[in-house]
C-alpha cells in the first residue's frame, strides 16, 4: 500500500497571473454560493498551486481521496464555473 494523491488541473490559457487567477477563482466561487471562511469555521478548503510558465493550475483539497467522487464533482463544477478545461489527476 502506498500514498495516493488526487487533484484537479485547471487550464489557464490566458496565462492569468497568480493574483489574477486567485481573484477570478474566488469571485466565481462567491457567485456560486461559497463564502470565505477561516480555520475554525470552514467545511471545504482548496489549495491552488502555480508552476512558473505553466498553462495549468493545480487544485487540491483535504476532501479529495483516491476513488471518491468529491474531486470528480468539483472538477465538473469548476470547469463550468470558470468555462475552462479541468482534468482530474490521481496517482501514487
Amino acid at each position: 500500500m502506498g500514498n495516493f494523491f488526487t487533484s484537479i488541473q485547471i487550464h489557464n490559457p490566458e496565462q492569468l497571473s497568480k493574483e489574477q487567477f486567485i481573484e477570478l477563482f474566488c469571485n466565481k466561487m462567491k457567485e456560486n454560493g461559497f463564502v470565505v471562511g477561516n480555520e475554525d469555521d470552514h467545511e471545504i478548503s482548496y489549495a491552488l498551486a502555480f508552476a512558473d510558465n505553466s498553462n495549468w493550475v493545480a487544485v487540491g483539497s483535504e476532501s479529495y481521496e483516491a476513488g471518491n467522487t468529491a474531486v470528480q464533482k468539483d472538477a465538473g463544477n469548476i470547469a463550468k464555473m470558470l468555462n475552462a478545461c479541468c482534468i482530474n489527476v490521481t496517482g501514487p
